[in-house]
């Protein structure tokens, strides 16, 4: 088992993906089987019906595979083509990632050594440095998805990709037992560890000049005398707001080119789109990362941690390297980080050998969240919507405060128009936005469908909408009478449908160092999550402790909590809920399904969540009867209705 190169990966419904709205599959559901990453170019086509053999055996019913870019063009012996033949006659089912990826043990992640040996054809950053990619199995530069040449060579990729799948669907007879898997690339690492995210991004020529064609489009005067009006928004203080709309526009537009390649008539197949993230070359600790591997050191569980729970934010699966510093960490370590992101995203990559070689008390955890989420349908519970120009660009000052007055509750989008959580009460635009007619108008249809939206209001010195979108704000103001506040910031209340639409004066938000205090900002965030009743349903009083909330979306009533302690010591806390709930613990150890541990009535509970240990706890609101009950309940029965002991199964 331990000859083949490959990696497992666990799937799920908590992740967000961003799929495009034609022949995308469904989100799949939690199992408790594991997918195979094949690495199939690194065995003989002689070995692989033995080897996926050995797979179906060992209960693989899904086996995945990256197809490396390079890969394709010098695939002499049509391995890719006799791997899916074989999977077929193994009677599995093949998933395919069809873009680079962040450790694929393929020299360059698969991208071809001749498009990265001329400078024109990479990504550089504001500074004009080369961007490299760091993490194993190798540091290299980033191709520029700007550059004619890198798109050319990548559309002749997508081809051949299709006409391979076209001549397998046309021997088996069947095209749904293959799935294709769109992910991001190499977006996310087009950031400099050097620089702050409002300057991530390519800056090449080529992607300079396509910048400015897109400015062009965006902002073109429909008449004369609005030229200058366009013009504004091309200026110094728009440019960072734009490069990141401009990074996610370019995204789509290879995530859209590569869909169209691979739905042709003839080799049509089930697509899927995903972010993947690699904890471990993650631009914000990826200097970190070769350090701890060039000097031996211990790698830090609560910074992957930390960005498990960032990248779980932004809608991304986790993908941990077979080879990177992740097989530095102990058994108890890898346990705990596998599990948090399992929970926190949904989905999570790692290495064959890695998984088979920890204890069987992880793989019957895994078993146990697996049934406990797929029995209910949980969906991870999202009350606030951060949209901004991109995932990354968030003002970060507006984002902190948010995640401090509603920890693990948001969820940060790059457009209006993203589907978001159907437990989402909040949607917040970020305070340096352009605000266009098509944002306007997808922001009120959400507050009239029910929402709380807030909007940066039009400001008098520097034009933060265009002149159409402005139009369209002065008409939606007439007949209407606002509730004007001042609370930390300044700003109006309108009803519209069934929600309400706030527009705030964004001046102070828009300044580094400006005289607003967290204190101010604080207060207005807070009204307008009070507004939205977007209130925490149960918190934990020791921050060292980390609640995950998920709502079944079968049982609105029905909730479950993971009390997640990433530090090497056992930590005590009390969790306080909204109101009384029905309390059910849920058992890890012993067999391989879960178990009620306890049950109880309480308002509030004390914990004691184990050492790198998550505490998964079930909740249904308690009723007028369940709360006389457990009055009227013997001392250690269901509990006493206010407050209670709950230890970690």
């Amino acid at each position: 088992m331990r000859e083949i190169a490959h990696q497992v990966r666990f799937t799920g419904m908590i992740g967000k993906f961003t799929p495009s709205e034609s022949n995308v599959a469904k989100r799949p559901r939690f199992s408790h089987g594991f997918n195979s990453i094949f690495n199939y170019w690194e065995i003989k086509p002689a070995q692989y019906d033995a080897k996926l053999g050995e797979l179906a055996l060992n209960g693989v019913r899904t086996v995945s595979a990256f197809v490396p870019w390079a890969h394709i063009e010098t695939d002499l012996h049509h391995s890719l083509r006799k791997f899916l033949l074989a999977v077929w006659n193994a009677k599995l089912q093949a998933s395919l990632f069809v873009m680079p990826a962040s450790g694929v043990n393929y020299p360059h992640a698969g991208v071809p050594k001749d498009l990265l040996s001329s400078v024109s054809n990479l990504a550089v950053d504001r500074s004009g440095q080369v961007i490299h990619h760091r993490t194993a199995p190798g540091i290299f530069p980033l191709p520029s998805f700007s550059s004619p040449e890198v798109l050319k060579s990548f559309g002749n990729y997508l081809l051949k990709l299709s006409t391979v799948l076209a001549e397998v669907f046309k021997e088996t007879g069947s095209q749904g037992f293959v799935e294709v898997v769109v992910t991001n690339a190499f977006f996310n690492y087009y950031r400099n560890p050097g620089m702050t995210d409002e300057e991530h991004g390519d800056y090449s020529a080529a992607h300079v000049i396509a910048f400015r064609d897109f400015l062009d489009r965006e902002y073109r005067a429909s008449a004369p005398e609005a030229a200058a009006d366009a013009e504004r928004f091309k200026m110094q203080y728009y440019e960072n707001h734009n490069r990141h709309r401009f990074l996610t526009h370019v995204e789509r537009l290879l995530r859209d080119k590569t869909e169209m390649v691979l739905t042709r008539k003839q080799s049509a197949c089930v697509i899927r789109h995903v972010d993947l993230l690699n904890p471990e070359a993650a631009p914000a600790s990826s200097n970190a990362s070769l350090l701890t591997e060039a000097l031996d050191f211990r790698p830090s569980v609560e910074r992957f941690y930390r960005e498990i729970v960032e990248a779980s934010e932004r809608g991304q699966t986790i993908h941990f390297s077979g080879s990177g510093v992740f097989r530095k960490f102990t058994d108890q370590e890898k346990s705990f980080l596998l599990t948090a992101a399992f929970i926190h995203s949904g989905e999570v990559s790692i290495g064959a050998d890695e998984l088979f070689s920890l204890p069987a008390g992880f793989h019957r955890k895994r078993r146990v969240f697996a049934d406990l989420f797929e029995k209910m349908n949980y969906a991870r519970e999202i009350r606030v919507t951060y949209v901004s120009a991109s995932r990354f660009s968030a003002e970060k000052r507006v984002l902190k405060s948010f995640r401090k007055l509603s920890p693990g509750l948001i969820s940060l989008v790059p457009s209006a128009d993203n589907r978001r959580g159907f437990s989402e009460r909040l949607v917040f635009a970020d305070p340096r936005s352009v605000i266009r007619l098509v944002e306007l108008v997808q922001l009120l249809s959400a507050a009239q469908a029910g929402k709380v939206v807030a909007i940066p209001a039009p400001m008098s010195t520097v034009s933060n909408y265009t002149a159409d979108a402005a139009g369209h704000l002065a008409k939606f103001r007439l007949s209407r009478r606002p509730i004007r506040m001042s609370l930390g910031l300044q700003y109006e209340v309108f009803e519209l449908g069934l929600g309400h639409v706030v527009f705030y004066d964004s001046s102070k938000l828009r300044i580094e160092k400006s005289d607003l205090a967290d204190e101010a900002l604080n207060a207005f965030l807070g009204a307008l999550l009070g507004l939205a009743e977007a209130k925490l349903s149960c918190a934990a009083l020791n921050p060292a402790v980390r609640v995950a909330s998920f709502i079944s979306e079968d049982d609105p009533g029905a909730r479950l909590i993971c009390l997640i302690n990433p530090t090497s010591k056992a930590v005590d806390t009390a969790v306080t809920f909204s109101r009384e709930m029905i309390v059910n613990a849920v058992r890890l150890g012993g067999g391989a399904r879960e178990e009620e541990a306890s049950m109880l009535v309480a308002a509030s509970m004390e914990v004691s969540v184990p050492a790198l240990g998550v505490l998964p706890v079930r909740l249904v609101e308690a009723s007028v009867s369940d709360i006389a009950a457990a009055a009227r309940a013997p001392l250690g029965g269901m509990g006493n209705g206010t407050e209670a002991r709950l230890e970690s199964p």
